[in-house]
C-alpha cells in the first residue's frame, strides 16, 4: 500500500508597493543571513518568515503587543494607484 499523495500548497501571486527604506532592509537582513544559510534568503522567504514571527508575537505578552501596535502606528501608508502622468 502507498502512502496518499498530499496536495500541494495553493500559491497566490500578489503585487504590493513598499517605500524604499522597507524594501532595503529585506536587502540588508538577505545579506545579514546570507553568511548562517547554506543558499541566499529570498524576498519571499524574509516576508513570509516575518508574517510567521508576526503570528506567534501577536500573544506573547502585553508589553511586545504595545510595541507592535506602536510599530504599524508609525508606518507611513504609500499612495495608492500608479504616479500621475504615467
Amino acid at each position: 500500500m502507498t502512502a496518499p499523495k498530499s496536495e500541494p500548497d495553493h500559491l497566490v501571486r500578489d503585487s504590493f508597493i513598499m517605500p524604499a527604506q522597507d524594501h532595503a532592509l529585506i536587502a540588508k537582513i538577505a545579506r545579514k543571513y546570507r553568511l548562517l544559510l547554506p543558499r541566499d534568503p529570498t524576498k519571499n522567504e524574509i516576508l513570509r518568515i516575518a508574517l510567521r514571527l508576526l503570528d506567534e508575537a501577536e500573544m506573547a505578552n502585553e508589553a511586545d503587543q504595545k510595541k507592535l501596535i506602536t510599530r504599524f502606528n508609525s508606518l507611513k501608508v504609500p499612495k495608492r494607484g500608479r504616479p500621475s502622468g504615467s
